[in-house]
């Protein structure tokens, strides 16, 4: 936090996998609201810090925030953030199989949820001044996912609309409906009785990109002038 107020021309990048997956999978200051971890097995009844807007607060000037699932944008940032003088910050939202597997209540084998994570950082996030396609939504059900997909499968067969069950970190497991007559499509799902409601393709998303980039006199270049200064005067 101090280092990023001075504006110190360091470069860190948080690798956030949302628990202390190393040390047995603990409860976090990253953990969301309601997950399960090691220590918390009902759910987290804290709400996590929003690191990015933590430490832009603190005056960190250059501020990013990527998955494992955007290498190339991450790698793109990494390089940004060095370049950068003064403070510069990357948060990573990293998959981890192991601890993330009871967090989101996967029962898949390990060895598949590294890819079943990737594609829940996909849907669950959305890059910050990029459009977002608005011919989708996801339906919440109100019990059984099970029986809303089918329901909804069988509702929508003749409007040219897919569905499909995916993971979501801000909604949990849910139903996505494409559909090329999405009007009609969210008319025939409003009406079904296994679905509880209809979420905007941007709700419960977390925001990627480059929030701050701006320059700002850095703390030793800054600390060298008044030295240089005091010096100068002290001579005379």
């Amino acid at each position: 936090i101090h280092a990023a107020r001075r504006n110190i021309d360091i470069t860190t990048i948080l690798v956030n996998n949302l628990s202390y997956a190393m040390t047995g999978g603990q409860i976090a200051p990253t953990t969301h609201h309601g997950e399960r971890t090691v220590t918390s097995p009902y759910g987290n009844p804290e709400s996590p810090f929003d690191i990015v807007k933590l430490v832009t607060a603190a005056g960190a000037t250059y501020v990013a925030r990527w998955t494992t699932n955007h290498p190339v944008e991450l790698t793109r940032s990494i390089g940004e953030a060095i370049r950068h003088t003064g403070f510069s910050f990357i948060e990573v939202l990293s998959q981890c199989p192991t601890q993330q597997r009871r967090m989101f209540g996967m029962r898949d084998p390990v060895h598949v949820l590294p890819t079943r994570i990737l594609e829940m950082f996909s849907e669950s996030t959305h890059v910050k001044g990029r459009p977002e396609r608005s011919n989708y939504r996801y339906a919440v059900p109100k019990e059984s996912l099970e029986e809303a997909l089918e329901e909804i499968s069988d509702a929508l067969r003749e409007t040219g609309s897919s569905a499909r069950i995916v993971d979501h970190m801000g909604l949990g497991r849910v139903v996505r409906i494409d559909s090329g007559e999405p009007e009609m499509a969210w008319e025939i799902i409003d009406r079904l009785g296994t679905v509880g409601r209809l979420a905007d393709p941007l709700e419960g998303k977390i925001e990627l990109g480059v929030f701050v980039q701006e320059e700002r006199p850095e703390f030793t270049e800054t600390l060298r002038r008044m030295i240089g200064k005091s010096r100068a005067n002290s001579s005379t």
